[in-house]
């Protein structure tokens, strides 16, 4: 445990320029007027309400944009009520009562089902050919297979379980997941989803938007082959396609 611990200062350290860009997109989306909303349940919902109420004594961040929601309201705060996070419709209270401006329908857990956002076959052996350290190499090799599991790809492959939270709320919704085409674009808006989020197709096209404009490509050339996370680790993001 204490050489796990030991660890996170060198994994940080590796990660400080992702993360200096993270915060310099986070400053920004607060100079435009943005709030922090903190939305959880159990202990991690209890320290997403600790930190929104520091925020205003400790660096005089103003009340009105911090805001924590607790499955269980504040009851929640001082014992466990079990299974108020899997209300659909108390969530769809809390976040309309917060005035939030969307909802990104995303899903997953990374560390323990990393490519179930992804979708496709898991390019380890290219993980492991770009991987610097000779332990994360070894680690990969033997239970690489075991953790880093494929899930078949499909096309707008969130949409089942998106239609359920787009009948139980009202906020702007986000689809994402495959969404490869200008088709499936149409699609999302005509089943009442208000914007959708593209990333691998971005990858292989980043003028695909553009495009689709004018008019010249209705669909992005991405396969989903997931190389693109290997290429992560060999100086920046790109598409193998070329």
């Amino acid at each position: 445990m204490n050489a796990e611990d030991a660890s996170i200062t060198g994994i940080v350290r590796g990660e400080r320029e992702r993360i200096a860009k993270g915060i310099d997109l986070l400053v920004q989306a607060f100079r435009g007027g943005g709030r922090l909303v903190y939305v959880g349940a159990g202990t991690s919902g209890r320290l997403g309400v600790l930190d929104s109420v520091e925020l205003y004594p400790t660096f005089s961040w103003p009340r009105s944009r911090a805001i924590a929601l607790l499955a269980g309201g504040q009851q929640a705060m001082f014992e466990a009520v079990e299974g108020a996070e899997d209300s659909l419709e108390q969530g769809r209270l809390d976040l309309e009562a917060a005035g939030v401006d969307g909802i990104v329908l995303s899903g997953g857990f990374t560390s323990r089902s990393p490519f179930y956002l992804f979708r496709g076959p898991a390019p380890l052996r290219s993980m492991i050919e770009v991987e610097k350290s000779r332990l994360a190499r070894l680690v990969l090799r033997l239970v690489g297979p075991s953790f880093i599991r494929s899930y078949p790809f499909e096309e707008m492959f969130f949409l089942p379980e998106a239609r359920e939270v787009r009948r139980a709320v009202r906020v702007p919704l986000v689809l994402l997941g495959g969404i490869l085409s200008l088709a499936n674009m149409e699609r999302a808006m005509d089943e009442g989803f208000d914007f959708v989020a593209m990333g691998r197709a971005l990858i292989a096209d980043p003028d695909l938007v553009r495009r689709m404009r004018r008019g010249d490509m209705a669909r992005s050339r991405c396969i989903s082959c997931n190389e693109c996370v290997a290429e992560m680790d060999r100086g920046g993001v790109r598409c193998v396609l070329g």
